[in-house]
């Protein structure tokens, strides 16, 4: 999806005072609050894509610093299909904690994601 109002405006309800910065066309870095286990936590972050085939995520500043991942879109049929892999790091939580957070925050993001793609899709289509 876009970085743009779309996207971003997907993730409002767990993220605040939002500022990106380009690095490069494939890369930025973000700085935010993030809402996690019902606090609003400090991040920074910097993520690279690489369309069609993935997206990574590096955490470098907040709970989450060193964590790392990747997300790795295939095709499946007329659909994609999406494998996450994952450097869960943290210097705060313990491993069971860090698993439960990460799983909580990629299924919030793709509750909200899923409500735009298709005005995203439809913009796409316009474009």
């Amino acid at each position: 999806m876009d970085n743009g109002e779309t996207h971003s405006g997907a993730h409002g309800p767990t993220l605040l005072n939002f500022e990106g910065k380009e690095i490069s066309p494939t890369c930025f870095e973000a700085t935010c609050e993030v809402l996690r286990a019902g606090k609003w936590r400090w991040s920074k972050s910097r993520h690279s894509a690489y369309p069609p085939l993935c997206k990574v995520s590096e955490h470098l500043e907040g709970d989450h610093a060193r964590t790392t991942f990747l997300i790795q879109y295939w095709p499946v049929g007329k659909r994609t299909g999406v494998d996450v892999w994952a450097r869960l790091r943290s210097d705060v939580l313990s491993a069971q904690k860090l698993r439960a957070r990460w799983r909580e925050s990629f299924l919030n993001a793709y509750d909200q994601d899923i409500v735009v793609l298709p005005r995203f899709l439809s913009q796409r289509k316009k474009g």
